[in-house]
């Protein structure tokens, strides 16, 4: 629901409630007029920039098979060259520009704007700069010359044949890039340099050392993110932090073998991605980036840990429990701040790594699983039901479609799983089919109670109304 629809909603009830009358509603209407986006100019133009950059890319692969050695070392020189040209003119080019001056209260007041803009006290005034380059052809520039070093060393190390190093490669432009990114600020060199590390992990094999630099480097991404934070670099805050977590979800994957164990970690990075969400919430397109993302992936990881199969292997190193130990006091730290932030959705989901520890300590008693399969289950539940009940009560339609679907599909995944039996299927449906029934019950009893409201609400203002003009009457009366 847009936001004119519901104020056309809003303005039907408000007439309705005789709070104004039909004309005011419609002059609040017409100064709302409804905005036309034009998706399908944006949507085709995207689609035309991708396949100009892949017919490029074919053409140029089809050149390259045909050129020389030495060629090729000389065609793989020329991006980084260029890119650097392009560097240095930005450097040299980028000269602040003052605006304007505004008298201040304070000759120590100093603000930083959006990017581009920055407030500088200088005695009893504010003098107001913007740079002479737009920030987004810089973090172009930027970007363009991250990804041509990468390319330049992959092409280099493709002529002479060095396949085996390619991890060394990556390693390397991580790191290289790593200090770039703090330098520049730029979101797009910060995501080519965790990619680039987090690929030459997987290249690796000497897995290692390798997936312990990759996470050291995603760990010294944080620092940076809050640096994106102080700049109010909100949407390179967000595609760097998607980019980020995607990266911890991969090496998760990548370091940890074991299905038990890929499921339990993914669940601490998926939640604390949620509560991070949660956390920043007075950065309001972080927060839903965030929250999203961290959504996405704790209903996914619920709806893999709800099969049995999860369940029938769990062992493994001291040192994973005591780390996924440590990872849970973490988890109760934030999900105490979500209660204090009055996050409802995050507060619930921040328990999902304790409800996954529990399935694991009930998985020693049933060797098959079935009894952490329904405290999973129980729990994604619980998680779906309080989705549907959020979307009813703000009158979100998508939260209501979605929290039914994710019902639908925990149910499924009841229904084709083999680690339950046909008594244990039927003894889980008959309970969620009971807690449905008591949700409907509420929901119905709660419509109910304001339907009443609303009843003697509207025969009460009649009766004032009647009062009144027996009062205007009998004034009337009284004068003639």
């Amino acid at each position: 629901m847009n936001h004119r629809r519901w104020l056309g909603k809003e303005v039907s009830k408000w007439i309705d409630e005789k709070i104004i009358n039909k004309d005011t509603g419609d002059i609040i209407l017409s100064r709302y007029k409804k905005e036309y986006r034009q998706w399908q100019g944006e949507a085709f133009g995207f689609l035309a920039f991708i396949c100009v950059i892949l017919g490029i890319g074919f053409i140029l692969s089809g050149y390259w098979t045909a050129l020389t050695q030495d060629q090729r070392f000389q065609a793989s020189m020329l991006l980084p060259v260029v890119s650097a040209i392009m560097m240095i003119a930005v450097v040299i080019f980028d000269k602040k520009i003052p605006v304007e001056d505004e008298p201040s209260q304070s000759a120590n007041d100093v603000e930083v704007s959006e990017e581009d803009d920055e407030v500088v006290a200088v005695s009893s005034q504010k003098r107001s700069f913007r740079h002479r380059i737009a920030s987004e052809i810089k973090e172009f520039v930027y970007t363009f010359h991250a990804l041509s070093l990468v390319a330049c060393a992959f092409l280099v190390m493709d002529s002479f044949k060095m396949n085996d190093d390619y991890y060394f490669i990556y390693s390397a432009a991580a790191t290289f890039l790593l200090l770039l990114s703090y330098v520049t600020s730029s979101a797009g060199a910060a995501i080519v340099s965790a990619i680039s590390a987090v690929t030459g992990a997987a290249l690796s094999v000497y897995s290692t050392w390798t997936e312990l630099l990759a996470w050291f480097y995603l760990i010294l991404y944080l620092p940076f993110m809050v640096k994106l934070l102080i700049e109010k670099k909100h949407k390179s805050v967000i595609a760097f932090a998607w980019v980020w977590t995607l990266c911890i979800l991969f090496l998760i994957f990548k370091s940890v073998n074991n299905l038990f164990w890929q499921v339990m970690f993914l669940s601490l990075a998926s939640t604390l991605t949620w509560m991070t969400g949660g956390i920043l919430h007075k950065q309001n397109y972080v927060s839903q980036s965030l929250k999203i993302l961290g959504a996405i992936s704790v209903f996914a990881v619920l709806l893999q840990s709800g099969f049995g199969n999860v369940w029938q292997n769990v062992s493994g190193n001291w040192i994973l429990w005591i780390l996924y130990v440590l990872f849970l006091c973490i988890d109760a730290f934030l999900v105490f701040r979500m209660f204090i932030y009055r996050e409802g959705m995050a507060f619930l989901a921040g328990f999902t790594p304790f409800c996954m520890f529990i399935s694991a300590v009930c998985a020693n008693f049933v060797q098959n699983g079935s009894l952490s399969v329904i405290c999973i289950s129980v729990y994604s539940m619980v998680l779906a039901f309080a989705l549907l009940w959020k979307g009813w009560k703000s009158g979100n339609i998508l939260k209501r479609w979605i929290g039914f679907c994710i019902i639908l599909a925990i149910s499924a995944v009841r229904i084709i799983d083999s680690s339950f039996s046909m008594v244990d299927r039927g003894i889980f449906f008959i309970i969620i089919g009971i807690a449905a029934a008591v949700i409907c019950a509420i929901f119905i009893k709660i419509a109910t109670v304001k339907r009443k409201r609303k009843h003697k609400k509207v025969i009460a203002d009649k009766d004032d109304e009647h009062i009144s003009k027996g009062n205007i009457e009998n004034k009337e009366v009284s004068h003639e």
